[in-house]
């Protein structure tokens, strides 16, 4: 069996987060449903009981509908037992019980009722005067009655069953006279408690319904916001780890500018007032000394940028002026490469001075990849186009495309499809694009032309 992975777990963590959560919810509802269901029973039971006690209350308030000479005081057990027939009447009475106070049996109506006994519990209750009730689903009548007709003996042996036990006591004392327990067929209790398990279960079912959507929306929100705050987090420190990378390649690329700077300078000024020597014609001497006076000029455009973004004030450049400044630094390229430069589009929008700095170094080094590409008579497209918040920058070559072999890792160090380059450019390019929230991108490339892209955040005019 093969271990489960951490981002396997990882995947499955929301899922798993929200089927506990929707299992427990359904425990409480089923919790809930079950409490209440009891609470309400218990009612319904007691509410019998408090029925029952209140006919026996009227029953002695009226005689219990005997003549007045027969009628007398409650502590005869033949009053009561008149009292209890009266009451028997009543629809659903199956049968009566008659103790003493003690909890004793006394007697019982009709005669096939079997001898009963109150529990210590159930004496208690009944000598503070409070009605006892217990409803069971399906009693034994064998345990209540003598003997059952051979005919009903098998379709009536279980039935529902309500057992109120009543104290009985004169009116405004409270000292008991005797106790009567009647038995009472529960059919319409137990279809009463049916009703009431349909209701509770409809609403419990809703109730777990709506809960389990909140539940599923509010905790995959969440997640989708964990996701999206983590893939933030792991971009922040990307980009932290780039920018301490990059300040680190600043200080060295600092350093190295500040060491060759003065050599070049001595050996320009050298060549400058020489002439060819050593068998160089004046053709070669020209070259040497034009690969070092460019060489000055990247300089001091390095150095330039680097003073600008420490001490320089702010100001702003509009996307025309911007447009100028790149095409003039590759336009002698341009030329040499007998290579058409075509401005094909120009939105209006400014930059700031320090994001036309970087803005340009990447741009300039585009368009030297795309005119080093592309073969004489043809051309390069600049294109700088306004997309809502964005400034879309377009370089596009008339060259044969890159290799596969490099597709995939343009933006890599110490790979060039160029003969001769070390491929530090674009790595360079999209460190710059990166510094500038920019997005910067291989559109297309094949046989007819390559088309970078990159897209930097621009304000309006």
């Amino acid at each position: 069996m093969k271990p489960i992975r951490h981002w396997q777990f990882t995947r499955w963590l929301p899922l798993l987060v929200i089927l506990l959560a929707v299992a427990v919810l359904a425990g409480t509802v089923l919790f809930g449903r079950q409490q209440l269901r009891s609470s309400v029973q218990a009612q319904m039971i007691q509410r019998e009981g408090e029925i029952l006690r209140a006919a026996v209350r009227l029953l002695q308030e009226t005689g219990g509908g005997l003549p007045a000479p027969y009628q007398g005081p409650l502590s005869d057990p033949g009053e009561q037992l008149n009292l209890i027939l009266s009451v028997s009447r009543l629809k659903g009475v199956m049968g009566v019980r008659l103790f003493n106070p003690a909890g004793q049996f006394l007697d019982a109506l009709p005669a096939s009722v079997t001898e009963g006994s109150l529990s210590v519990e159930d004496l208690d209750r009944l000598l503070s005067l409070k009605a006892v009730c217990r409803f069971q689903s399906a009693a034994h009548l064998n345990d209540y009655l003598m003997a059952l007709p051979t005919s009903t003996n098998q379709t009536v042996a279980d039935l529902p069953l309500l057992l109120v036990t009543l104290p009985l006591h004169e009116e405004g004392q409270s000292q008991l006279a005797g106790i009567a327990q009647f038995l009472i067929e529960g059919y319409g209790l137990q279809y009463e408690f049916q009703l009431l398990d349909h209701s509770l279960n409809r609403q419990s079912l809703v109730a777990f319904g709506v809960g389990a959507l909140l539940i599923v929306v509010a905790l995959a929100w969440a997640f989708h916001r964990l996701d999206q705050r983590t893939r933030h987090l792991i971009r922040a420190n990307q980009e932290l780890a780039l920018a301490a990378r990059t300040s680190a390649v600043g200080a060295v690329a600092a350093h190295l500018i500040h060491g060759l700077k003065n050599p070049l300078a001595g050996l320009q000024s050298f060549m400058n007032s020489r002439s060819p020597e050593n068998g160089l014609d004046e053709a070669d001497w020209q070259l040497i000394s034009a690969s070092a006076n460019r060489m000055q000029i990247l300089i001091n455009e390095v150095i330039g940028v680097m003073r600008e973004e420490q001490e320089a004030p702010s100001y702003e450049l509009t996307t025309a002026e911007l447009s100028e400044l790149v095409l003039g630094r590759v336009q002698a390229l341009a030329t040499q490469k007998g290579v058409r430069l075509v401005l094909e589009r120009v939105d209006a929008a400014t930059v700031s001075n320090r994001t036309a700095n970087l803005l340009t170094l990447v741009l300039v080094n585009l368009l030297q990849n795309a005119l080093q590409a592309t073969a004489s008579g043809k051309k390069v497209t600049l294109s700088l186009a306004r997309e809502g918040g964005n400034l879309r920058c377009q370089v596009r070559d008339e060259g044969t495309g890159l290799p596969d072999a490099i597709r995939h890792q343009l933006f890599t160090p110490c790979r060039s499809g160029k003969e001769g380059g070390c491929g530090i450019g674009l790595a360079i390019s999209k460190q710059l694009a990166n510094h500038l929230q920019a997005q910067l991108e291989m559109i297309s490339t094949g046989a007819h032309g390559t088309l970078f892209q990159l897209q930097v955040p621009v304000r309006e005019p």
